[in-house]
This record gives C-alpha cells, sequence and structure tokens, in this order.
C-alpha cells in the first residue's frame, strides 16, 4: 500500500540506515519467491528467531507475501521456550542467527516438522553444519540473492492465519494465539485511526513482534506510510541520551517502561518530537495518564491494549505544571481578583493543591460566585490531576 503511494518514503530506520517502501518491497518480493523455491506452501509455519531490527521486519513480510504463516520468537528464549513453541507451531522453517543456531541444533531431535534452518549471519552456517551436520542449513543472503523478485505464485485471503503469537501465560507453556490476515489489516487501520499516524511519524515499538502490540503499531505504522525505527535500543538510557530520540513522534510501551523514562532526570526532555504515548499491557491507570500529562508536553496518551479503553484520549497541555498555571486558569474566568494556590500538583500521589480566590466587584454579582461554580467555570480547562481539592473564595 504505502509503497505504492510513496515508495521513496523511508519505511524503517535500522540503526540510522534507513531504508525506503520501494527498497523494503523488493528485498520482501526476493525472498518471498525464495521461501517458496524451498517449498513454502501456503499455511506452512516460519518461525523468526532474530534480535529486533531490519531483517525480522523482513521475514515477517516475506512470509505473508508467500503464503505462509509467521512464527515471532523473543529473541532471548531460553531452550525449553523455544523448543515449546518450535514444536507446538508444527514450523518446518526457522530463520535465526548467532548463538541461538547452537541451541536449536541441541533442541532439533524434539523437533520432527523441522526441515530447514536459514542462517541470517554471514557466519552462520558454518557454525550450524560444525554444531549438527545433519541439519538442512541454507544462508540466508545467499537464497535471496538467487530468487527471481517476481510475485509469488500463492495468494492469501483475510481468513487465512498470517502470524501465531505465543505471550506469556501464567505457570503453564503458552498457548498459540492466531491473528488472521483480517485480523492484521483490522487492527493495523485501527492504529491509524486511533493514534492518528500518518506518513511523517517515527514510529518506536518497545513490545517486539512476539507480542500483540508490537505486531500492532508496526503494522499500523506502515499502512499509514510511517516509518518504523527497526531496532530500538533494548537500553533505554541509550535511546534518551541527547539527540537519540529526534524524530520520534510515537512511543509504545508498558507502564513500567514509560515509570523507567520519566524517572530519569532528562527523560522527557530527550524526546523533543513525541506527540503519541501508548501504554500498553493494559489499561493505564488515572495515576498513569495523569503522570504522562504532566512530564510530556504537547502528548496525547493512548492506552490501546484492551478494546474498553481504545477510544480514551487525553490530551495533554503544553507544559510541565506549576502553580502559576492554575492560576491563571482561574484568572482566565474574568470573575478574580487575586488567586493563590499553595502548591504544585502531583498526580502519581494524587495530591492536589488548594486555591484561595479573592472576587472582584461584578455590581452586586459576588454572591452568585461561590466555590462550586468557580469550580464549574474552570473544569473544562483543568485537567483532573489539576483540579484543587479545596477552593476558598472571599470577597475582595
Amino acid at each position: 500500500m504505502a509503497a505504492a503511494r510513496a515508495p521513496d518514503a523511508p519505511a524503517l530506520d535500522d540503526r540510522g540506515a534507513p531504508r525506503t517502501y520501494a527498497q523494503l518491497s523488493t528485498r520482501v518480493w526476493k525472498l518471498a519467491a525464495a521461501l517458496e523455491d524451498l517449498g513454502m506452501r501456503p499455511g506452512d509455519r516460519l518461525a523468526g528467531w532474530l534480535p529486533r531490527g531490519d531483517e525480522e521486519l523482513t521475514v515477517l513480510l516475506a512470509t505473508s507475501a508467500a503464503g505462509g504463516v509467521y512464527v515471532p520468537m523473543h529473541p532471548d528464549l531460553r531452550a525449553p521456550q523455544a523448543r515449546h513453541i518450535l514444536s507446538d507451531s508444527g514450523a518446518g522453517m526457522v530463520v535465526t542467527q548467532g548463538d541461538r543456531l547452537e541451541i536449536l541444533a541441541r533442541i532439533s531431535p524434539d523437533l520432527p516438522s523441522l526441515r530447514c534452518v536459514l542462517g541470517a549471519g554471514r557466519s552462520d552456517t558454518q557454525i550450524l553444519k560444525h554444531a549438527q551436520a545433519a541439519m538442512p542449513v541454507v544462508s540466508l543472503s545467499e537464497v535471496r540473492a538467487s530468487s527471481d523478485p517476481a510475485d509469488p505464485r500463492s495468494r492469501r485471503s483475510g481468513a487465512d492465519t498470517a502470524l501465531l503469537l505465543y505471550p506469556g501465560a501464567g505457570s503453564g507453556p503458552p498457548v498459540a494465539a492466531p491473528l488472521t490476515h483480517g485480523d492484521v489489516v483490522a487492527r493495523a487501520a485501527r492504529r491509524v485511526r486511533r493514534l492518528q499516524l500518518d506518513r511523517d511519524d517515527r514510529v518506536v515499538s518497545h513490545p517486539d513482534l512476539s507480542l500483540r502490540p508490537g505486531v500492532d503499531l508496526t503494522t499500523g505504522a506502515w499502512a499509514a506510510g510511517a516509518c518504523v525505527l527497526a531496532a530500538p535500543p533494548e537500553d533505554l538510557e541509550e535511546l534518551l541520551l541527547p539527540g537519540e530520540a529526534d524524530g520520534v513522534t510515537v512511543l509504545s510501551a508498558d507502564w513500567s517502561t514509560w515509570a523507567h523514562i520519566l524517572s530519569i532526570t532528562w527523560g522527557a526532555s530527550a524526546l523533543p518530537d513525541l506527540r503519541r504515548a501508548v501504554v500498553c499491557g493494559g489499561r493505564p491507570s488515572r495515576a498513569h495518564t495523569a503522570e504522562l500529562e504532566w512530564r510530556l508536553p504537547g502528548v496525547s496518551g493512548h492506552g490501546v491494549a484492551r478494546p474498553a479503553y481504545d477510544a480514551g484520549v487525553i490530551v495533554v497541555g503544553g507544559r510541565p505544571v506549576g502553580p502559576s498555571d492554575i492560576a491563571e486558569r482561574f484568572m482566565a474566568t474574568g470573575v478574580l481578583a487575586e488567586v493563590q494556590v499553595d502548591s504544585v500538583p502531583d498526580p502519581v500521589a494524587g495530591r492536589r493543591p488548594r486555591v484561595h480566590c479573592a472576587l472582584r466587584e461584578l455590581d452586586g454579582a459576588e454572591a452568585a460566585v461561590d466555590a462550586d461554580a468557580l469550580r464549574r467555570m474552570v473544569e473544562r480547562d483543568l485537567p483532573a490531576f489539576m483540579m484543587p481539592r479545596d477552593i476558598e473564595v472571599r470577597s475582595s
């Protein structure tokens, strides 16, 4: 979609190496054709056990284009978890690299459906051949280079499965959560609408592709023609170094990650272009959204993890709030001669200030303006966490 509308626009950026939609499309079709040449048929499962980056995203799209089902695996899975997901999904192909190849070689006797391993790194074929000579090994770069980039032969319908996700679940092994092509398209479209994504956005998803929020935001960004930061640093302090997050307009993370960002002294100021803060992994509490309002100027906070909260939008004011901001809103009513605010609001602790007001002389109308009337006047302009708990009104 976006490749046809704006082929020269950036589709992803992997550690400062941007790739346009046209370049990404070429890579995807070439790899999709290569997967078909290796025997992939509609409905076959391919597991991606890769670090975050350009290659992971390309494999996701190529698997879909070839009619396969993509099984994303978190890059830090241990052998028992990897064995369960690969066995339960019935993956016939795995794309991986580095130390994961040695783990894969050890657990391969327990994976009868696995017939082909694609090594994504330069020396991966040698590593795996040394560890397990009996396992079929293919270099991902070699098969891509030798394939015909023509459109793959297979076709998909909206009811066909596109992904199998394995989110962590309680004390037992994770259970597969399928997403059809129709699901992916519909959820991506919802993200475009709810987050007002457009082609000028630069998007970072802290959840990876093994989690639904990561899939939703990544595909939503592409549906809008935006640019995805393909490999956001795992170390948040690295992302928040001066200049690293310039241009990032949308950031998605769970609340614990947001709390960590906000706890860093320079965290909010390191995101100068941010305009959408997405809290995923559960409905944010009022205290959570209030702190985002308070600490991230110019941002709209969206809790998008649960359908009941999908429509919720909290519009944020211009900068961190002080007593003068509250006093200014009260003075804007036009009925006060003086306003005193005794403290700074603290949305996390739930502390709200007291406000002391002196009325102007209004030709006998003073009696009609009491604390309740004054509260009604300002409540449309003040976020809930800025509303004072007590308002004292006196004559001037």
